[in-house]
């Protein structure tokens, strides 16, 4: 009975320290459940015992979460985590520092020319790889060329529908 003891002892005594060896600190990148189910992925920059203060990833929003609607695992997470109140929100930008929202005509080209651009680079990591066969290797080239003609289609687009505003 008495190794039956101190076995309970060592153990929970292991686990405490396991326990206070995995502490985290902020900030925290998760993705919080709430009780009924919804989750949000955010970065976790502060905790008090009643609420977790949280810059939401999708649109950088921040705001505070009552702990007690929170999933019992994350309640479980965010005690590993230290009290410590949230650093104060930024300050708003100065007047001049206020950016424009872009025309939508030349974001969505940006856009385009983006995800036309990730297209290239895995092409020419393909091409470059040396693992292709002669056909294959042709035929990827071909697209590499189409791909930046259309990178270029797109900028000079860009700038000439600048340049069509700055007349109007």
């Amino acid at each position: 009975m008495s190794r039956i003891f101190w076995l309970l002892i060592v153990l929970l005594a292991s686990g405490l320290g396991a326990w206070r060896l995995t502490r985290l600190d902020f900030p925290v990148t998760k993705t919080l459940e709430a009780r009924d189910g919804r989750s949000i992925e955010a970065e976790v920059i502060g905790r008090t015992r009643q609420e977790v203060t949280v810059v939401r990833a999708e649109d950088e929003q921040r705001f505070a979460i009552p702990v007690e609607d929170l999933s019992r695992g994350d309640r479980l997470f965010l005690k590993r985590l230290p009290l410590r109140d949230p650093p104060p929100p930024p300050p708003p930008p100065e007047p001049d520092e206020v950016v424009k929202p872009k025309d939508f005509y030349i974001a969505r080209r940006e856009a385009e020319i983006a995800e036309l651009r990730r297209k290239a680079e895995v092409l020419r990591i393909e091409v470059n790889s040396g693992t292709l066969n002669s056909m294959v290797q042709s035929t990827r080239s071909r697209q590499l060329v189409d791909i930046e003609k259309e990178i270029k289609t797109l900028e000079t687009a860009i700038e000439s529908y600048r340049w069509r505003k700055k007349i109007e």
